[in-house]
């Protein structure tokens, strides 16, 4: 079960049978939401009993929209209209203030919440509003983004049926491509934590770690999840600085730019 509970807003997202639902053609209110309601009433919280509602299929929260017949969360029919008329007026004036792009934005923003990779598409529009432009009609990009965002919104929901991935994957800024890697299997020592190892690891050597652009340090911490922990450690932090760490001390070198 997942619960949000915002000011006087309570709100329940629940797995349950369909006959659960109803008993003797009525609606049967969920445990939590009656321990909440006899709480409210016994602290002299008010909260409205005409606008309280139980175990909908389908209904609209803060904004989204819950789909629970489909599996989907996402945005009405309305919210995208509403975006999509406002888009086509910016595109149609000579003049677009800065404030007006940062509602459309602001709406998109709110629906990419729902589809967060989509961000991926705004970036002449950002740049707009961080310099505050004084009101000119859209570039040719920024055209482009504005008919790509909006052709996009079919896309900006989160199927709540959907299957965890069996790859893992992870991501880092690039400008030139290639920052996307996916594993390709499970490590025997991946498999042994997936069993439930609590045991330290003993590797039953001495080692030494480098770590290309270590700005997490997402190695180091992996191998003290393992019960790892290397003499001493290198790592790379960018073309002019590397960081030495010995008995949990730093030591940065310079000078290593074209090496």
């Amino acid at each position: 079960m997942f619960w949000n509970l915002y000011i006087d807003d309570l709100t329940l997202l629940e797995v349950v049978e369909s006959l659960e639902v109803e008993k003797n053609g009525k609606v049967v209110k969920s445990g939590w939401q009656e321990i909440m309601e006899r709480t409210y009433s016994s602290l002299g919280v008010p909260f409205s009993q005409e606008k309280a509602s139980s175990r909908e299929l389908i209904c609209e929260k803060l904004g989204a929209l819950l789909d629970g017949k489909n599996g989907r969360l996402g945005v009405t029919t309305k919210r995208s209209l509403d975006f999509i008329s406002l888009g086509l007026f910016l595109l149609s004036v000579d003049k677009a203030p800065t404030k007006w792009v940062q509602i459309l934005l602001g709406k998109y923003v709110h629906v990419l919440q729902f589809r967060r990779p989509l961000f991926s598409q705004v970036n002449w529009l950002w740049k707009r509003i961080g310099a505050f432009n004084r009101g000119n009609a859209f570039s040719a990009e920024e055209v482009e983004e504005v008919f790509r965002m909006m052709f996009l919104l079919p896309l900006c929901y989160t199927d709540l049926r959907a299957k965890v991935s069996q790859k893992v994957s992870c991501s880092d800024a690039s400008e030139t491509g290639g920052g996307v890697c996916a594993s390709t299997g499970t490590t025997s020592l991946g498999k042994m934590g997936l069993t439930g190892l609590s045991a330290p690891i003993s590797s039953g050597h001495d080692f030494l770690v480098i770590e290309w652009f270590a700005g997490i340090g997402g190695l180091s911490r992996s191998l003290e999840r393992l019960g790892l922990f290397p003499i001493s450690q290198l790592q790379y932090v960018n073309k002019t600085h590397i960081a030495w760490l010995s008995s949990g001390s730093f030591f940065r070198v310079r000078g290593l730019e074209g090496h």
